[in-house]
């Protein structure tokens, strides 16, 4: 068996916060990015092709034009959770997941815990990335990219 332990001198943390309202989210899902269902090119904005839930009245996003924006209609402050999971026959490839706001890198928002070592069936890989969208204008447009960041290979 594996240990993990927390250095000494460090800490672990945890936020539980409960939400007041569960109605205004929306939640969507893809499978590719903009350029190629391979996740491990250069930075592509990540598609999304299905919407599971939508509160027009927050959001909007169509899954037919311009599916990788997702634009804010209510200004305030937003929770965003992101994950992913990808496979792929590669040695030491990494994608890293950005957050962008209207175009640009929000500090902080990024994902890059996809390396894999392609030994010992090593092939699989995920990100999960929470992160709070705060001082959003109505309007603004949210999109997340993802790049090579290692190796080259497929990733899917």
């Amino acid at each position: 068996t594996n240990t993990v332990q927390v250095e000494t001198g460090r800490q672990a943390s945890i936020i539980v916060e409960k939400l007041k309202s569960i109605e205004n989210y929306i939640s969507l899902t893809g499978t590719r990015t903009v350029g190629s269902t391979n996740w491990n090119l250069a930075a592509s904005p990540i598609q999304w092709s299905a919407q599971l839930a939508t509160d027009a009245t927050h959001y909007t996003h169509s899954t037919a034009t311009n599916s990788h924006q997702i634009t804010i209609t209510q200004s305030g402050n937003y929770l965003l959770t992101f994950n992913d999971h990808l496979t792929g026959a590669v040695t030491r490839p990494n994608v890293t997941v950005r957050i962008l706001k209207n175009g640009s890198i929000l500090s902080g928002g990024v994902c890059s815990t996809h390396q894999l070592s392609n030994a010992n069936g090593h092939n699989e890989s995920s990100c999960s990335l929470t992160y709070l969208l705060s001082g959003i204008v109505a309007g603004d447009v949210i999109t997340l990219t993802a790049a090579q960041d290692a190796l080259a290979g497929t990733l899917t």
